[in-house]
């Protein structure tokens, strides 16, 4: 039976229950992998219970063969709309073996805005000059 595992931004998750922090209304891009089967599977990936279509024009998937075995990946694009979700990576099942599932949750965040200012003066520069003096501040 294949391994699974998810791939967010880069980032791998391999245990069920995993939870990911994704930017809010952001477009990442997800993979799942179904590494080391004989034969090679059929992978499915749903997104809050609803399955991306692997004919969607977002969506790629391929099975190469690894040595002895098949390593099968599916990747798509998502645009994260929702506060927290399921993802779920499927991999079919055989006559001798069952169908694996992998399930990882996401939570997105928004990036505080974070300012300052000086005697009420806003600092949107990436430098600021302070005269040499020998007053505190």
């Amino acid at each position: 039976p294949p391994t699974l595992s998810v791939t967010v931004d880069g980032h791998s998750y391999h245990d069920n229950g995993d939870t990911l922090y994704i930017p809010y209304n952001t477009t990442i891009s997800v993979s799942c992998y179904a590494t080391g089967s004989r034969p090679p599977v059929n992978i499915s990936i749903t997104v809050d219970n609803v399955e991306i279509s692997p004919s969607d024009s977002n969506t790629t998937t391929n099975a190469i063969l690894n040595g002895s075995t098949f390593d099968s990946r599916m990747r798509f694009s998502l645009q994260t709309a929702e506060e927290t979700g399921n993802i779920s990576c499927h991999s079919s099942s055989l006559s001798y073996f069952p169908e694996q599932r992998l399930d990882v949750t996401y939570s997105t965040y928004v990036p505080p805005e974070m300012s300052l200012k000086i005697n009420e003066f806003p600092l949107n520069q990436s430098y600021f000059w302070f005269p040499s003096t020998k007053e505190r501040l």
